[in-house]
């Protein structure tokens, strides 16, 4: 193996690890986000607020047939 191609190899193998890193640092703060969306979600309870997801529906309807 010539020089030229072992830098070529080291620098192929750190671009994979910084990859890996930088997703690993990417599902981290999701991760981060999400629990304090539950957290946030959690207290709403407790205090017995209602939240709807924009999804879900009351099932009331303003029309009048």
């Amino acid at each position: 193996m010539q020089i030229n191609q072992v830098i070529t190899l080291v620098n192929q193998v750190l671009i994979k690890y910084d990859e890996k890193r930088y997703f690993s640092q990417f599902v981290s703060e999701m991760l981060i986000i999400c629990r304090k969306i539950i957290i946030l979600l959690n207290v709403l309870h407790i205090k017995s607020i209602a939240v709807l997801p924009t999804w879900q529906h009351t099932g009331f309807e303003t029309s009048q047939k």
